[in-house]
């Protein structure tokens, strides 16, 4: 934790003296292995502390994180959550939910990061305030171009001069405010990133920052303006049609979006394609003879070339193929790659479109399962007292058994996630170490396999 903590200010510092021309980084997540210590119901995280939630999708009542560390594997909702102080990872394809427990904001004052591979969803007011610090500073990044914060109906406020959003993938929140103590570039927003609000209220000059690329801030209902969003000309303002814009103080204009483009009557920013917005919708199945890769674009003008990368982790991709688009304009057609030498177990793929090396537009990650018909993987081996069980596409799981060799039945919780075609189990009570049976019944045929208890 202490190591993990120093890379944290190192990078923040690097970062800090660099933020004029880049948005922060995250740090990379931690592994869950399935046997790592297991975050528990009314629990405090301290400093020196790190803590994994791997189980089955569950809820907890109340968790503090009090300077130590949480990793996210799978899907959690905490119900009553504070922080003061510490890192919150949230890995691909997991999911936590921050409920509204007994109603009250959650305020961040400092020495406070989280890092969203996944999905958080945010159901109290969130903000971040005074007492950080250049040192202790708040931080909170959507990592990828697949993450997705959610905080539809209430506030994210920014009020402190130490203190950062990063939106790679996708935030929707109530409201925003940026408020008289946050700094420009406080909202850092990445290319091809969206940025929903009901309402938008902006304090301070040239909050609004985008990395590289297109950036789109959509606003449904009001802005209210003392001061200038932004001076960045690649920053769409999707504005609804229903949109009033107000002057937040004496003197002070209204519609005072700065270098950013507007754009009145816009119903999404999915709908600014015309403006150099493109997607890429992304579709993978395994086969025969590789991983069959099919995709569309929308909203392009070429030339240019989509570069294929591929992932064991979700984390860490690597390019396996480039196609090359010729001129085109705004066209709508199905582009492939066969895979033919994935990985051995699951596959991440992503797709980007890059025009003269810069990147316009990359897909949301899709996984892909290199194992046989009609077969199984348990994982880890051996096991604590959580474990995953992967199933090939052709599978579809209906019960899950576990029993001693006497033919005992141990308790067990799971859940089945047909999307990702994987079961996450949990053990109800202490057993001893040894060999145990997992009987797997699904709708073609009964399995059993022999798991091991360390």
């Amino acid at each position: 934790m202490l190591k993990s903590h120093l890379l944290f200010l190192l990078l923040f510092s690097h970062a800090f003296f660099s933020a004029s021309s880049q948005c922060l980084t995250a740090l990379p997540p931690p592994g869950c292995t399935g046997t790592d210590p297991l975050l528990v119901n009314n629990e405090t995280v301290s400093a020196g502390t790190t803590k994994w939630y791997y189980g089955p999708a569950t809820t907890m009542n109340t968790v503090s994180l009090n300077g130590g560390t949480i990793v996210i594997c799978s899907d959690l909702t905490i119900n009553n959550f504070s922080m003061t102080g510490g890192m919150i990872f949230v890995r691909p394809g997991a999911r936590l939910v921050l409920a509204a427990g007994s109603g009250a904001g959650l305020i961040l004052t400092g020495n406070s990061a989280i890092y969203n591979y996944g999905t958080i969803e945010v159901q109290r007011n969130l903000s971040m305030e005074g007492g950080a610090t250049a040192a202790t500073p708040n931080i909170i990044i959507n990592a990828t171009p697949a993450s997705i914060l959610r905080m539809p109906f209430t506030y994210f406020v920014i009020n402190n001069a130490h203190s950062w959003f990063v939106n790679n993938g996708t935030a929707e929140f109530g409201g925003v405010i940026t408020d008289q103590n946050a700094v420009a570039s406080s909202m850092c927003l990445g290319s091809g990133s969206i940025t929903k609000m009901n309402i938008l209220i902006n304090k301070i000059a040239n909050s609004y920052k985008v990395n590289n690329g297109n950036a789109c801030v959509s606003v449904n209902q009001n802005s209210f303006f003392h001061n200038r969003l932004t001076n960045d000309p690649n920053l769409y303002a999707c504005l609804s049609s229903g949109h009033t814009s107000y002057s937040g103080c004496g003197g002070c204009p209204a519609n005072n979006w700065g270098s950013a483009t507007t754009i009145t009557s816009c119903s999404s920013c999915s709908a600014l394609s015309v403006l150099g917005f493109s997607s890429i919708d992304l579709n993978a199945i395994p086969g025969s003879w590789g991983n069959q890769l099919s995709w569309t674009i929308k909203g392009i003008s070429g030339p240019g070339q989509f570069l294929i990368e591929r992932s064991a982790d979700a984390v860490n991709y690597s390019p396996v193929a480039s196609i090359d688009l010729p001129e085109t304009t705004n066209i709508t057609t199905t582009f492939y790659h066969l895979d033919k030498f994935p990985l051995q177990g699951f596959n991440y793929y992503m797709i980007k479109y890059i025009i003269k090396g810069k990147t316009i537009a990359v897909s949301k990650v899709t996984r892909v399962s290199t194992l046989p018909p009609n077969s199984f993987v348990i994982s880890p081996m051996p096991f604590n007292r959580n474990f995953s069980v992967s199933l090939s596409s052709d599978l579809h799981a209906e019960k899950i058994i576990v029993t001693d060799m006497a033919g005992r039945n141990i308790p067990i919780k799971y859940n089945i996630t047909p999307p990702a075609n994987k079961i996450e189990i949990q053990l109800m009570e202490d057993i001893a170490p040894g060999v145990y049976l997992l009987h797997l019944k699904s709708d073609k045929t009964t399995m059993a396999r022999t798991i091991f208890k360390q």
